[in-house]
C-alpha cells in the first residue's frame, strides 16, 4: 500500500482561496513546514501573533509567525490578514470598563 503525503503548499493555498477563512497571505518555510511540524510535536515550537485596528480607515489587520524554535535564523511560517468589522466587533474586552 502506498502512502501519500498532502501537500501543505496546497493546503495553504486552499485556505487563501476561501471566502470563510481570513488568511490573505502566507508564506512557507522552505522545509514546507517538516521542522515547524516536528517542532509541535516535540513541544518546542514557538508562535507570537498580533493585531491592530487603524481608526483612520476603519479596518484591521493582523500577523502571526510560528518558527521551530526561540533561535534566530531559523525559517519561519509567516501569515498576515485584513480584518473586517468595527473595533468592538475584533476586540474581546478582557476587564470591564
Amino acid at each position: 500500500m502506498e502512502e501519500s503525503t498532502p501537500c501543505i503548499q496546497a493546503f495553504f493555498d486552499g485556505l487563501l482561496q476561501s471566502p470563510r477563512i481570513l488568511l490573505d497571505k502566507c508564506i512557507l518555510p522552505s522545509d514546507g513546514g517538516e521542522a515547524i511540524a516536528q517542532a509541535i510535536a516535540s513541544g518546542t515550537a514557538a508562535a507570537v501573533s498580533d493585531g491592530s485596528f487603524d481608526d483612520k480607515r476603519q479596518a484591521g489587520s493582523s500577523a502571526f509567525i510560528i518558527a521551530p524554535s526561540k533561535d534566530k535564523g531559523v525559517e519561519l511560517l509567516e501569515g498576515a490578514n485584513f480584518v473586517t468589522g468595527s473595533p468592538d466587533e475584533q476586540s474581546i474586552k478582557m476587564y470591564p470598563s
